[in-house]
């Protein structure tokens, strides 16, 4: 399997299609590609509701992804870059996805970045609230502090 870097390396390229190219002067789109024209047809092919997918199209979606790719590191950098770093962490491209409303349709798959302290006191007061919600009576606190004390963190 390649890294990502071995696959940027090594471009794709698209001469054009062979037959008819629709309009006049010929040929489809021409150029290269950094992505793996056999993992983009891949994709593509797992979309039910595409029966058959040309190779200019598959060409089209590959150069299309690179630049969303691109446009997302770019701003994602810009943040990197008002934190006076060069390299762009998960939370450059977090804000990034947040604050530009082109990228809104990203915010369940890249959601902001929570300090641990904060996730910690969140699910304390979560617990405690349905804690006494269900037994009033009973010590909640100490039981949601063994519950946060348990829990995993990544």
């Amino acid at each position: 399997m390649n890294t990502i870097s071995e696959q940027t390396t090594t471009p794709t390229k698209n001469t054009g299609s062979s037959g008819s190219g629709g309009g006049g002067g010929g040929g489809g789109p021409t150029g290269t590609t950094h992505l793996p024209a056999a993992r983009v047809k891949k994709i593509v092919k797992e979309d039910r509701d595409i029966v058959a997918c040309s190779q200019d199209a598959l060409f089209l979606i590959s150069k299309a992804t690179e630049l969303f790719i691109e446009s997302l590191m770019h701003e994602s950098f810009e943040f990197s870059r008002l934190d006076k770093r060069k390299t762009v962490q998960y939370k450059d491209m977090a804000k990034a996805v947040q604050s530009i409303e082109p990228y809104d349709f990203l915010s369940d798959v890249i959601p902001p970045t929570v300090p641990i302290r904060k996730a910690v006191k969140e699910a304390e007061k979560k617990l405690v609230g349905t804690q006494k919600a269900a037994t009033p009576a009973t010590d909640t606190t100490a039981t949601a502090t063994n519950n946060v004390d348990n829990m995993q963190v990544e």
